[in-house]
């Protein structure tokens, strides 16, 4: 068998490891998402100034980018999570799950309020958030969807399989 790759009935095991690395890289790129759309929204909204103050002083401006930090800083200790589980060799199925959907939720999330936040400069090429948001819609679906996601975590926590 000169073009077989792997060792014969391993197959499946490696194609899941190629997988689960995968979803790992898919969680941080969506960490360096979130985390690039937060700097953006943070430097923007101390430059712009609209009725004689940057927006950064409206509270509006203030929660959303208070609420940004606190789930980049989530999704990142997740991912963290996430891999030094699967460096140290520990079952992290769970966790995996976590990391993945919360970082791919978040970056969505994060990538849609900061257009907002910038308006219509948030669709010109000179400011990120805009190719950021159609990257964290992409990275919502590869690797799994969020649905998928759900099932896998409620599967774990329960021990029950939603369908066989």
């Amino acid at each position: 068998m000169e073009n077989q790759v792997g060792e014969i009935g391993r197959a499946l095991k490696d194609a899941l490891r190629g997988i689960d690395t995968a979803r790992l890289f898919l969680a941080a790129g969506c960490v360096g998402v979130a985390q690039s759309c937060l700097d953006s929204c943070i430097k923007y909204a101390k430059e712009r100034v609209q009725f004689g103050k940057p927006i950064g002083g409206h509270q509006l401006i203030q929660e959303i980018i208070a609420d940004m930090a606190t789930k980049v800083e989530a999704a990142r200790l997740l991912t963290y999570r996430a891999a030094d589980l699967k460096s140290r060799g520990i079952r992290h199925i769970k966790e995996m799950s976590y990391a993945k959907y919360f970082a791919s939720e978040t970056a969505l999330w994060i990538s849609s309020q900061a257009v907002k936040i910038h308006g219509s400069y948030g669709t010109f090429d000179e400011y990120p958030v805009g190719h950021h948001y159609q990257d964290a819609i992409t990275a919502t679906i590869l690797g799994g969807t969020a649905q998928m996601h759900q099932l896998t975590i409620g599967q774990q926590l329960l021990e029950i399989a939603a369908f066989k």
